[in-house]
């Protein structure tokens, strides 16, 4: 691999190896969990995978809006995740939130390193975590983004 590895001003970036769905899902509720967590987008690879995790999250009493191809829709979950009324919103990597966001979730690993910078950059100065899932699959594709990242060991 050439090159110094990618990194972000005012981001800390970490990766979880995991095996399934339901770690990645175990792994985010117990985040969500957590007061100190404040606003946080988590990323999926489309639309209908972000109303999946909707769902699930739904499932286990927590409020999740998800960005929609509904203009209207789309407006009024951002207006409530920016207001704080909500703390977690759920979007497609094909539709960046161009806020400033402390937290940021990759439930699924982006398709490359031009998609990963634009969930996770920000230019505002306000520091930002980043924790990105990694698959079995996903390895190859996270060590071709070349990013200066740390793994979470779950334990």
């Amino acid at each position: 691999m050439a090159g110094s590895p990618r990194s972000f001003r005012n981001v800390t970036q970490y990766c979880v190896f995991v095996d399934s769905d339901a770690l990645k899902f175990a792994v985010v509720l117990d985040i969500l969990s957590r007061n100190e967590v404040q606003r946080t987008v988590l990323y999926v690879n489309d639309s209908a995978r972000a109303k999946l995790v909707v769902n699930r999250f739904a499932e286990k009493g927590y409020t999740v809006r998800c960005r929609s191809d509904d203009s209207s829709v789309d407006q009024a979950a951002i207006a409530e995740f920016n207001s704080g009324l909500i703390r977690f919103l759920a979007a497609p990597h094909s539709m960046v939130f161009d806020g400033s966001v402390p937290f940021v979730v990759n439930f699924d690993l982006p398709p490359d390193v031009d998609t990963y910078a634009a969930c996770v950059a920000d230019d505002s100065g306000r520091r930002k975590t980043v924790i990105s899932f990694v698959l079995p699959s996903d390895k190859d594709r996270l060590d071709a983004m070349n990013l200066d990242i740390s793994t979470l060991a779950l334990g």
